[in-house]
């Protein structure tokens, strides 16, 4: 079964692809990986109290696991200050491997939250394999927080992914900025549509795909 050829491989990752680890530090890794597959969102200084180490080590950790191509991370939109800092969003560099993750530890996906996560994943994935990762970061906002940001020459181009989002509220509240357009990526959607009010695009997630 692939899910379990995928689990074997993380756990060849872990163990033996990554020098240095020693077995204790194999299962913490391991067990900071599948709580990263139910959150995307890090927050170094509660994932240190969580399993009791120093947040330093959590970087790490989550550093190692990028470098091993498990994690594609991306920074907040905001200053120079913000993205040389410890913020961070965790997405999987495939969503193979969070679907694995799932099947480890709720045996099958059930909730709409979980399979909105994969859908980031795959937009993630294909956003950084066609634009340079400098140009891409997430949204930082207390309310309104879209998935991706992707920097132009003109205003950046804002973009939601998921299951149910179909509004553009969350684009066109961002921050009270200005933005060149804005894209909101679902399966759901059988048809590209504009709303001309908001300047932002439908767009089903099969033509994204074609990318």
């Amino acid at each position: 079964m692939i899910i379990h050829r995928i689990v074997a491989l993380f756990d060849r990752i872990i163990t033996k692809d990554i020098p240095g680890l020693d077995p204790e530090e194999a299962d913490l890794l391991y067990r900071i990986l599948l709580r990263l597959a139910a959150s995307d969102q890090l927050n170094f200084q509660t994932l240190a109290k969580e399993f009791r180490i120093k947040e330093k080590k959590v970087e790490s950790f989550i550093q190692t696991l990028a470098q091993a191509e498990v994690l594609n991370l991306f920074y907040p939109h905001a200053g120079l200050r913000s993205k040389t800092g410890m913020n961070r969003k965790a997405f999987f560099m495939s969503p193979s491997l969070r679907r694995a993750l799932y099947e480890r530890m709720y045996g099958h996906v059930t909730t709409p939250d979980l399979r909105a996560k994969l859908y980031e994943d795959i937009v993630a994935m294909y956003l950084r394999r066609n634009l340079d990762s400098a140009l891409l970061s997430y949204g930082i906002d207390y309310k309104n927080n879209p998935d991706f940001i992707i920097e132009t020459m003109d205003k950046p181009i804002l973009l939601e992914a998921g299951i149910n989002k179909t509004s553009a509220k969350q684009i066109a509240n961002y921050n009270a900025q200005a933005y060149r357009y804005g894209l909101i990526i679902n399966a759901k959607i059988k048809k590209p549509h504009y709303n001309d009010k908001r300047q932002t695009i439908g767009l089903p997630l099969h033509w994204f795909l074609l990318l």
